[in-house]
């Protein structure tokens, strides 16, 4: 059984479960027992500590309380600032027994001290003494230097403690005299409780110097030493626990601050030996986890085995006989329902894209009038469409041109398709039937409710979703379009009908421009009126072309198309008309030249690009880009060819028959050009009028003849049809700035 990965898994996933809250719960109750012991040793130190504080300030509050009533006597006051001789011997006895007197066995008083600090003497156990000069008035000027008028002082070097208390009583600065009652710390530490192997107590003075404690005990002076840096720093209120690490291990420490004389009382504990006494309850916790934990361990075990069971039986039946036995089940499961869901998800979406295509076969097979009533009612309710009381239009979208996008034509089945799925989104789907591409058109066959109340209203929705679809388009796709709809009809079977007068509608752009909107009961006419083709604006548009005037071309050519499309005409009759002026054109076109004529489209292919045009702009843009700028570009070829050989052959004829007498007429017999004509063009080609040109070329010819030949200028000027030899020289003069004589003469001797 424990061959199989998933009864692996859950054996394993049983015994964290168990052992994760069992050794918490064992883990959490021996730490508890360890704190509650803790506690508890700690509270009883802190009792001791207490009770230790309340025994020593007990002690020290009654030599204090025996002190002060001692000074408040007159006698004490008077004494202080009295110069005292050796008759004063009676007195000194008496002082001396008072003094004696406060030093009883209790107190633990060792030495009392009485000076006079103005008087310079001292009384106490050893006897009266003048202490000018003496080493005992110089810790006793020390100690008036102390700010409280009452203290009790410790010094590092002595064993004792001493309460200091200046005479007369409150006074603060510069007291007469002093009272001091020394206190031998042994007496302290008979009132220390006593000390373990893991417990002491101890005493600091404010300073932090140590006032109790014996060597050989649990804690040293070196050690309690080391633990003042951190009972320093962590005593910040008057009393507080807090644990120091120390070399030998952690160290409990409870601490209080006296508010009599600022002494700090402090117990320390070794949290080791504590830590020693709570291992029993330690292996006892640990005992009782074992047991509980084996016992559920049996218990998990029998239950994973009952839980596998279906698992198992559900894990052989899906494995094939080809995969091992030690895979894990649960993959292999995952695998099986992985596979028979995807099988489903194929299949549905098989079934789905199939049930979508089917429905649009339906719909453009509806459109284009293949269906008959019986097949229609069929296939609307086998796709669920709802047929009764409704009445229906159909709303065709065209692109109406790719100039200023970024796409071309190549790309116009792509883009119907995304204005059919703009569509989809749009327009719910309880309102249309499947909306469908057909011929570069993108259809969607509209219901609504019918009777004629509501005829109107229905018109207004069909309005405002055609500019819904239309806005969305342009804002999404960033193409015009523009969008026709037919009339309202009742039954289905007209669906086809509705689709051409969709179409007939969308052909009346040719008035109305791009991103239109058109509306068959609106645009179609009822009644049409002959359309009337301007014939006297077609021969003007030819003349224009014949003279190639290209702007005035451009301007009848509007003239006409907005002649042609005036009044309520059908659009059939206006594209009749503009193909009557494509026809005329081409056969101008015919007339002007085999080169033109070669250089232009195939007619039928002009033809076909003419049918397809939309707009009156596009139509105009078209005859322009097509006919007319080719046209009276070669026209202008052809003037501009002709008048440069009319040009070159009278060139010629000047060239050759110079010497003799040459005119237009001769030169119009020649070519059959009008006389005034030759001069015009003669002129545009060179620039100079053809008596100048003559008389310039018979110039080069003399000059050459006077440079080469020795004829006489009379000659010269007769060979050159020059009749009075002076007429010749004053022309040559004119132009030379010399006479034909000095031009040879200067130019013979270069």
């Amino acid at each position: 059984m424990l061959k199989s990965k998933y009864m692996r898994r859950l054996v394993a996933f049983s015994m964290v479960l168990l052992t994760i809250p069992i050794l918490t719960l064992g883990g959490l109750s021996y730490f508890k027992a360890k704190g509650i012991i803790e506690d508890k040793v700690q509270q009883g130190n802190r009792e001791v500590l207490v009770q230790t504080q309340l025994q020593v300030e007990q002690l020290l509050k009654t030599i204090d309380s025996s002190l002060i009533q001692f000074i408040n006597r007159p006698l004490i006051n008077q004494v202080v600032v009295k110069q005292i001789e050796p008759r004063d011997f009676t007195l000194i006895n008496e002082l001396s027994e008072e003094l004696y007197k406060l030093q009883a066995y209790d107190t633990g008083i060792q030495n009392i001290s009485l000076a006079s600090l103005e008087q310079q003497w001292t009384l106490d156990n050893s006897g009266f003494r003048y202490a000018s000069g003496n080493d005992k008035m110089k810790p006793l000027t020390e100690l008036k230097a102390i700010p409280e008028l009452s203290s009790w002082v410790s010094d590092a070097k002595s064993s004792h403690v001493q309460l200091v208390k200046k005479l007369p009583i409150n006074t603060l600065k510069n007291p007469a005299g002093l009272m001091v009652a020394t206190v031998p710390l042994y007496r302290l530490d008979k009132l220390m409780p006593q000390e373990t192997k893991e417990t002491a107590t101890v005493i600091f003075d404010a300073n932090y110097r140590q006032l109790t404690g014996q060597e050989g005990t649990a804690f040293t002076s070196a050690d309690l030493s080391g633990m003042v840096p951190q009972l320093r720093e962590a005593a910040n209120k008057e009393e507080g626990s807090i644990t120091i690490k120390t070399e030998k291990g952690p160290i409990g420490l409870n601490y209080r601050i006296s508010p009599y004389n600022s002494w700090i009382y402090v117990s320390f504990i070794s949290m080791e030996q504590v830590t020693m006494e709570t291992s029993a309850i330690g292996w006892y916790t640990a005992l009782i986890c074992i047991i509980v934990f084996l016992t559920l361990l049996a218990i998990s075990l029998f239950g994973s085995r009952k839980m596998y069971e279906p698992i198992r039986r559900v894990f052989e039946s899906a494995l094939d006989g080809a995969e091992s036995p030690q895979r894990d089940e649960l993959e292999v499961i995952g695998e099986r329902i992985q596979s028979l869901k995807l099988l489903q998800s194929k299949l549905l979406g098989q079934l789905q894209g199939q049930t979508q295509q089917l429905k649009e076969f339906f719909v453009r097979k509806l459109l284009l009038g293949e269906l008959s009533g019986s097949h229609i009612r069929e296939k609307a309710t086998q796709y669920h469409y709802e047929l009764e009381q409704a009445v229906y239009c159909i709303l065709t979208v065209q692109i109406d041109t790719f100039k200023g996008t970024r796409f071309q034509e190549n790309d116009r089945d792509l883009l119907m398709f995304a204005v059919n799925n703009i569509v989809i989104e749009l327009i719910p789907g309880e309102l249309r039937f499947d909306p469908v591409v057909i011929g570069g058109n993108q259809v969607t066959l509209l219901k609504a409710a019918a009777g004629e109340a509501d005829m109107d209203e229905a018109k207004n929705a069909v309005y405002a979703w055609a500019e819904t679809v239309q806005s969305k388009v342009k804002e999404i796709v960033g193409l015009s379009v523009s969008i026709g709809i037919s009339r309202f009809h009742k039954k289905l079977t007209d669906a086809s009908q509705a689709y051409g007068e969709s179409l007939e509608a969308l052909k009346y752009r040719f008035r109305l421009g791009e991103e239109a909107i058109l509306h068959a009961q609106d645009v179609l006419p009822d009644q049409r009126t002959p359309a009337v083709f301007p014939e006297w604006i077609e021969k003007q548009l030819i003349e224009a072309i014949l003279i190639s005037d290209l702007e005035q071309a451009r301007k009848l050519l509007k003239e006409f198309l907005a002649l042609a499309m005036r009044g309520h005409i059908h659009h059939k009759e206006i594209q009749m008309c503009l193909f009557r002026l494509l026809a005329d054109l081409l056969r101008e076109v015919q007339n002007a030249g085999e080169e033109l004529h070669l250089q232009m489209l195939d007619e039928r292919e002009l033809f076909d690009q003419l049918a397809k045009l939309k707009t009156s702009a596009e139509t105009e843009e078209w005859f322009m880009s097509s006919l007319l700028i080719p046209m009276v570009q070669e026209m202008s070829s052809q003037w501009d060819r002709r008048n440069r050989n009319i040009s070159d052959q009278i060139k010629e004829i000047i060239h050759h028959e110079y010497e003799q007498d040459i005119t237009l007429e001769l030169c119009s017999a020649r070519t059959n050009y009008h006389p005034n004509y030759l001069k015009t063009v003669f002129r545009k080609e060179t620039g100079i009028n053809f008596s100048e040109y003559l008389s310039q070329y018979r110039l080069s010819q003399a000059k050459k003849w006077l440079l080469e030949t020795d004829w006489k200028i009379a000659e010269i000027s007769a060979r050159i049809q020059y009749q009075n030899p002076q007429n010749f020289i004053r022309y040559f003069r004119k132009m030379e700035q010399m006479t034909p004589g000095e031009y040879r003469k200067k130019y013979r001797a270069e």
